[in-house]
């Protein structure tokens, strides 16, 4: 274990009881449970609400935005506080997690599992250099425009990801996902109570949040039009939304779904349930200035009022030599500089998940 001091330093804020993390994740699945179902594949196996672990999704549509070492150095705080933590690099096609704890892609790999049926998923768990911490690594797969237009496959993941409690014994399980806004990484994405969207403060990779964030919302209208089984109405409704000539004198995607449900209140008021049924955090990695630091809790706000998401601000992890040096280590930041400015960071990112759950 990595030291009591994240528990300790959590302890203190008084917004954030993690020595009783089920008691919040079951007050969490106690009021959400329903609309954060609405919101899955229908192909997704219906989890049991007791058993279900914490599902937390790393990613925010560009690449090298920090995804992968948010996801593994949360994993390591996460378990320093006393969670059994699984951690699932599902950046299929272009894995490197594994980096990030100084191992090689296990064999077999999460790849593997995906096209070969015979291969079970507790096979393709490996234990970290980390306590209470265990991996899934994946492979530079070739496969990667077959799973694309798979949801068998991706539904076989899923399974495996909400029964890896009851199964596997895991609290928490983190999803460090690939760039782009492809069905799949999508799908993961929504599949988690909380989505951590991780920005760089430049314009390319805000605008590439945004665009991750309407993809998403176009998921979730089609996962919930799949629910109420109106897959043709909410296909029309989602041309509709995202059109920009669609004749609607509103303002944002939420005042559209709320314009239009009168006309199809079944199918609008499942949509809008599960986007009430996840939280959207945001994360701005490496700030160098006061209006860096602004730009997650502005990011939260514009995306609650225009999307309608359930938001967090996750705040900011500061520019830190101390990230690259501790890759080139091949080691975590929170292992070789513990008492970093972005480790430190960190341990204010899980206090404000907890609360945002809670």
């Amino acid at each position: 274990m990595l030291g009591n001091q994240y528990t300790t330093r959590a302890k203190e804020n008084s917004s954030c009881k993690v020595n009783t993390h089920y008691e919040i994740k079951n007050k969490f699945h106690d009021q959400y449970f329903k609309h954060w179902l609405a919101g899955l594949p229908k192909s997704v196996a219906i989890p049991s609400r007791v058993s279900l672990p914490t599902i937390i999704a790393v990613g925010g549509g560009k690449g090298g935005v920090g995804k992968s070492v948010v996801s593994s150095n949360l994993s390591a705080k996460m378990a320093g506080l006393g969670n059994r933590v699984l951690t699932i690099d599902l950046d299929i096609g272009g894995a490197n997690l594994h980096t990030y704890f100084g191992q090689k892609v296990s064999n077999p790999s999460l790849s593997d599992f995906i096209f070969d049926d015979s291969i079970s998923f507790e096979s393709i768990i490996t234990n970290s250099s980390v306590h209470n911490v265990s991996l899934v690594t994946s492979g530079q797969s070739n496969g990667l425009g077959a799973l694309r237009q798979s949801s068998l496959d991706m539904s076989r993941i899923w399974n495996s990801i909400i029964t890896a409690r009851s199964k596997h014994g895991f609290d928490v399980v983190i999803l460090d996902l690939g760039a782009g806004t492809d069905d799949y990484t999508t799908e993961f994405f929504l599949g988690a109570h909380v989505g951590v969207v991780t920005i760089l403060p430049e314009p390319t990779s805000i605008e590439n949040a945004y665009t991750f964030l309407k993809a998403a919302l176009w998921k979730i209208i089609q996962n919930a039009g799949a629910r109420v089984n109106q897959n043709e109405e909410a296909a029309n409704l989602g041309e509709l939304i995202f059109s920009s000539e669609s004749g609607l004198n509103v303002n944002g995607y939420l005042q559209k779904l709320l314009s239009l449900r009168a006309s199809n209140p079944k199918l609008i008021n499942c949509i809008i349930g599960a986007m009430m049924g996840r939280r959207m955090g945001f994360l701005v990695n490496q700030i160098r200035s006061q209006k860096d630091i602004e730009i997650a809790g502005s990011m939260s706000q514009i995306s609650s009022n225009y999307f309608g998401w359930k938001t967090l601000s996750l705040g900011f992890l500061n520019y830190d030599e101390s990230a690259w040096k501790a890759l080139r280590n091949k080691k975590l930041l929170v292992e070789d500089f513990p008492h970093s400015m972005m480790s430190r960071k960190l341990d204010e990112v899980i206090v404000r998940i907890f609360d945002g759950i809670r």
